[in-house]
């Protein structure tokens, strides 16, 4: 049997064992140690299913398999421990208590009936946390505890930034990093479109009065036994180290560029790790732009500009690592244009000359646009197509105030451009 048949099949059977724990009376801080192995359990399992998400690439590395080899001893540890406990606790006569469920399934969905944020713990925790291991944005990969730790809200903190909920702020101001109204319900519509898959397998742990999860504490010693065995620190899976990010257009504002400048919306998505990565955004015409997030576990957006050389169809492509997406850009060549610029009249109060300058392009096309001067008043604008030569217009404004003024030129398609004047003082 395959390292990753064993492991799965093994958790599988001993996470059975709680449940025939339940069967026995056991004692109070016996209950607590077959709750705290088992969450080692569901940690190793959760582990190693990302793991293995990232393809056999990585289950071969010598990374994984020294991983791998880390989880079997230590899988066998717990093993010892679970039968040490049940052949050495005092059966004591007690009050039957409500043993909440907790784990996740196809056909189960988180259900959280109160906001969670730093601090809090619980069995709804739990949930959230199993959630948050298969999102595409919240990538917990800290493993189970029920304990709403730091980690835990890093996690939301990036799922409300990949969904849009929230991208930033604090808990106290915006609810950043807080399961608020907001966050459930994205959960929940999550959870109802199916995807939501969780295949650890339920196990059941002991009423504590915190919805059925202990705090993170150490796991207390077991029952001795003749021959007892250490038990090891857990070893943490390593940090998944991949980037993604998404690539799309901008609406085409060319400003003073030229018809064929073309505006990108790069969204980084940092890796696991929430390290800085790096990203080069080739645009397709031998040109490229290097782009550096910060170290943050929130996606980050910006918007790049550049000018082709020339009209045509170009390829666009986003990298970072191993990670690369593409998007075909069509630069069509505009049949006219039109530029701005202003000037102050040093002889009169607050009037600007504003020049326009209008190109019919090969097409000789006649050109329309609305003048706006940003103190609150436009005017419109008109070329005719009599001949093919550049046309020259100047309007001349007075303003109400000696601050500046965005002033801009915009046709019917939303083509614009604009120019900032101040003009002069009384």
């Amino acid at each position: 049997m395959g390292l990753k048949k064993f492991l799965a099949a093994y958790v599988a059977a001993l996470i059975l064992l709680p449940a025939a724990a339940s069967a026995l009376t056991l004692s109070e801080s016996a209950k607590q140690q077959v709750s705290g192995l088992a969450l080692q359990l569901v940690g190793i399992m959760t582990a190693l299913q990302q793991a293995q998400a990232q393809g056999s690439a990585y289950t071969s590395s010598p990374v994984f398999q020294a991983q791998a080899a880390a989880w079997s001893t230590q899988i066998t540890q717990i093993g010892q421990q679970f039968v040490s406990i049940l052949s050495s606790a005092v059966s004591t006569t007690q009050t039957p208590t409500s043993i909440p469920t907790m784990g996740g399934s196809t056909s189960s969905c988180p259900d959280f009936t109160r906001n969670l944020s730093l601090g809090m713990q619980g069995g709804d925790v739990a949930q959230l946390q199993l959630f948050l291991a298969y999102d595409r944005y919240g990538k917990f990969l800290e493993g189970v505890n029920g304990y709403f730790d730091q980690a835990t809200q890093d996690a939301v903190e990036r799922y409300q930034s990949g969904y849009g909920i929230v991208s930033g702020g604090s808990p106290s101001t915006t609810g950043f990093g807080v399961v608020g109204p907001g966050t459930r319900a994205s959960i929940n519509a999550s959870c109802a479109r199916g995807s939501y898959v969780i295949s650890v397998p339920p196990i059941t742990v002991p009423a504590t009065g915190n919805n059925g999860i202990v705090s993170p504490t150490p796991t207390p010693s077991p029952v001795p036994s003749p021959t007892p065995t250490p038990t090891p620190a857990p070893t943490p899976p390593p940090a998944v180290s991949y980037s993604t990010g998404e690539l799309t257009l901008v609406s085409n504002l060319t400003g003073n560029n030229g018809p064929t400048s073309v505006g990108f919306k790069v969204n980084m998505l940092p890796n696991t790790a929430c390290s800085a990565a790096t990203y080069t955004l080739s645009f397709g015409d031998g040109q490229q732009q290097n782009l550096i997030p910060g170290g943050s576990c929130s996606n980050q957006i910006q918007i790049i500009t550049h000018v082709y050389p020339q009209t045509g169809q170009y390829t666009a492509t986003l990298t970072s690592g191993s990670f690369s997406t593409t998007l075909v850009v069509n630069v069509q060549g505009a049949n006219n244009s039109i530029s701005l610029s202003a000037a102050r009249d040093a002889s009169t109060a607050r009037l600007g000359h504003i020049t326009a300058k209008y190109d019919p392009g090969v097409t000789c096309a006649a050109g329309s646009y609305t003048l706006t001067f940003g103190d609150g008043t436009s005017q419109n604008l008109s070329f005719d197509a009599t001949s093919c030569i550049v046309q020259t217009k100047i309007i001349d404004h007075t303003f109400p105030q000696t601050v500046p003024y965005l002033i801009s030129a915009s046709d019917s398609s939303g083509h614009t451009v604009a120019v900032q004047f101040t003009p002069v003082a009384p």
